[in-house]
């Protein structure tokens, strides 16, 4: 009953949109079949089709999370696949017209504190 109340609650807020009034809503996104383990299995088809979804349910909005050993393995060292894998992300979010909020530190979620 609840995500049926979501989704009316969603449908009158993007109405304001019509009118030129913009109303943020989205979701903390990490796909489903991988969680927060998806930037070392990246698969950009997986996130096209999410996204596709998350657009289709007229959500504008995702935040992302981002693991530090996956971006930064060793001190000085980035991980060049990682990066291209995001910016496949914000490509595709842009596609689909959604905002993204990038979350850069993410303490326990890291397994780093």
């Amino acid at each position: 009953m609840f995500s049926v109340y979501c989704l009316l609650l969603v449908s009158k807020l993007m109405k304001w949109k019509a009118l030129g009034k913009e109303f943020l809503v989205g979701v903390n996104y990490w796909p489903r079949r991988k969680a927060t383990y998806w930037w070392k299995e990246f698969e950009e088809s997986e996130v096209r089709e999410e996204f596709k979804e998350i657009r289709d349910l007229n959500l504008n909005l995702v935040r992302i999370f981002l693991l530090w050993e996956d971006f930064q393995p060793e001190p000085r060292k980035l991980n060049e696949k990682a990066l291209s894998n995001l910016e496949e992300v914000m490509d595709t979010a842009y596609r689909y017209g959604l905002k993204v909020i990038v979350t850069l530190f993410i303490g326990f979620m890291s397994g780093i504190n």
